[in-house]
């Protein structure tokens, strides 16, 4: 007995000290951008609220002058979609300055509803009514028109993350196409004054499923033009700054734990705002548009990612490839090296404001519109994936899906307008679509 007791106490301190011994697990890189020997490094950990997002930017932030918005906002029921993002948040909080009578927080996520709502609290504005409802569902938001009758509203609710929605092309579809159609067809019919959806410049020839679902809810805006009194706006912006799910607060995390920062390519560029100077343009943008308007605007330069992640190791007071890596992972699905302000058919006029700009387009009109998503909404109901995405690609010409989605034969070269101008030709819907893009 003893021998044995003794033999396993051997095992144990043999199986201890090769743990301590053994050299630890290294996990696999992808490619160091550039060569780094790294000594042992001591990083700050400012909190990702605190950052100065604007120390990134190669531009001076936009001035926030609202002075003249308040006028439109004061004394008047605001609806805010999608109210507990960051972009939804920002935006309650602006609004919440102007004195609105009331302020509708609409969403799904009542954790993050709840902390805004507080957040106006405890800065002094109680006249908030937290509304749970989902924008794909119509009798929901019919039922959140009815009973709180906004008088204007500000569509931030939408599925934004690219990959994830190339995966997930049934789901975009449904919560950012039909969730802008229940929208706008509740809002017309409760009399709401002003419509103002929030776009994105992956919208512009889309190469993302996002990208094309924003489009399309460009178009189902700009559709409501004078069928109704509600006024429709969209507004066309880049990258925000410290919005969730963005590049900009993983790289801090990845700086405070020591590295590396992941980049998907070296040559990869946005364009790119504060959320703060984001949401009060997009706040001007409601006062000055009308007609369905889509408003471009003026982020400054874009930026490269790369410099960016520099910039961001730099401010914790470290060195880029010294003592942080920079490593390149490859672009995921959906992603782009560059993006664009306008299509090649869209012209785009000055408006009084020196930071917002008017994109030019024909127009499709709603019944095309609304025929469309007839077809979509049977696809998406039994998840065909491979009939919505050319569905969509019919309702907006210009997308060009990844191959993950529409395999292309490798023996045969696609020139994506002359394969969209061919689907155009055959599709009856084609015509006025084909117009607008």
């Amino acid at each position: 007995m003893e021998t044995l007791i003794a033999g396993i106490v051997i095992i144990l301190i043999a199986g201890v000290l090769s743990f301590l011994i053994a050299p630890p697990r290294r996990m696999k890189r992808a490619v160091v951008v550039e060569p780094a020997a790294k000594p042992v490094v001591t990083i700050p950990r400012a909190a990702l609220p605190d950052f100065p997002w604007e120390v990134l930017l190669d531009r001076p932030p936009a001035r926030i002058v609202l002075e003249h918005v308040e006028p439109y906002v004061r004394d008047n029921v605001v609806l805010v979609t999608g109210a507990g993002g960051s972009i939804g948040s920002e935006i309650c909080r602006q609004v919440s300055s102007l004195e609105p009578k009331q302020l509708l927080l609409m969403g799904h996520g009542e954790n993050s509803l709840f902390a805004i709502q507080q957040e106006l609290a405890e800065r002094g504005f109680a006249r908030t009514r937290i509304v749970l409802a989902d924008v794909g569902d119509i009798q929901a938001v019919r039922n959140v028109f009815a009973n709180g009758q906004p008088d204007i509203v500000l569509h931030a609710a939408a599925h934004k993350h690219v990959p994830i929605l190339e995966e997930n092309v049934c789901e975009a579809v449904r919560n950012n196409i039909f969730g802008t159609h229940n929208v706008a067809l509740a809002a017309a019919a409760a009399g709401t004054g002003r419509v103002v959806l929030l776009s994105t410049d992956k919208a512009v020839n889309p190469t993302s499923v996002m990208g094309a679902t924003k489009r399309a809810c460009e178009l189902i805006c700009q559709s409501f033009a004078h069928r109704t009194p509600t006024e429709f706006v969209s507004v066309r912006f880049g990258n925000v700054l410290g919005s969730r799910g963005s590049v900009l607060p993983l790289f801090i995390r990845q700086v405070q734990k020591g590295g590396p920062i992941t980049i998907t390519h070296r040559d990869m560029e946005r364009f790119f705002m504060t959320i703060p100077e984001a949401v009060s343009l997009v706040l001007e943008a409601m006062v000055m548009g009308y007609d369905g308007q889509v408003f471009v605007l003026d982020m400054g330069k874009p930026m490269k990612i790369i410099d960016v992640a520099r910039r961001v190791i730099e401010y914790h007071g470290l060195v880029p490839n010294r003592d942080i890596d920079i490593v390149e992972t490859g672009m995921r699905p959906g992603e782009r090296l560059y993006e664009e302000l306008l299509t090649a058919g869209e012209g785009m006029t000055r408006t009084s404001h020196e930071r917002l700009y008017i994109a030019e387009q024909e127009r499709v009109e709603y019944d095309v519109v609304a025929a469309s998503i007839a077809e979509l909404q049977r696809a998406v109901r039994i998840s065909d994936v491979k009939a919505t995405v050319s569905l969509l690609q019919t309702l907006v010409p210009s997308f060009t899906p990844g191959t993950h989605l529409v395999p292309r034969p490798e023996s045969v070269p696609v020139i994506h307008e002359v394969e969209a101008a061919a689907r155009a030709a055959s599709s009856p819907l084609a015509p006025a679509i084909a117009r607008a893009s």
